[in-house]
């Protein structure tokens, strides 16, 4: 694990070129080995807005990227890595006409901050 106790930023981006749009924020700090903070990540494709929300109850950090864990009210379990421009989200219940549980968003415009 790297010397990184605190990553909080968010951005604006495309997924895979699904014609859908995200925002996404994330603020979550390491203290003593205590994990707190929470992430948030808006999709909106073509249709219906999805949002997964919820407290980060688990962060691993990476060369460059971090890994959070948590649970949403709707969506389910989820797990999101950021870094290095990019963002993967993976959630539990499926969503949309294609039944989706994952998304990549690749050209993000995004500020992530590692401390």
């Amino acid at each position: 694990m790297n010397n990184y106790t605190k990553v909080y930023g968010g951005g604006l981006g495309s997924v895979d070129g699904m014609g859908m749009v995200t925002t996404f924020g994330v603020g979550v700090e390491v203290k003593d080995g205590k994990v707190s903070g929470h992430f948030l990540c808006s999709i909106n494709p073509p249709g219906p807005e999805m949002i997964v929300n919820g407290p980060v109850e688990s962060a691993e950090f990476e060369d460059g990227k971090v890994t959070i864990k948590g649970t949403d009210k709707t969506w389910g379990a989820y797990t999101a890595v950021l870094g290095n421009g990019k963002l993967d989200l993976e959630w539990t219940k499926p969503f949309g006409p294609k039944g989706d549980t994952h998304i990549t968003e690749t050209d993000a415009l995004a500020v992530v901050k590692f401390e």
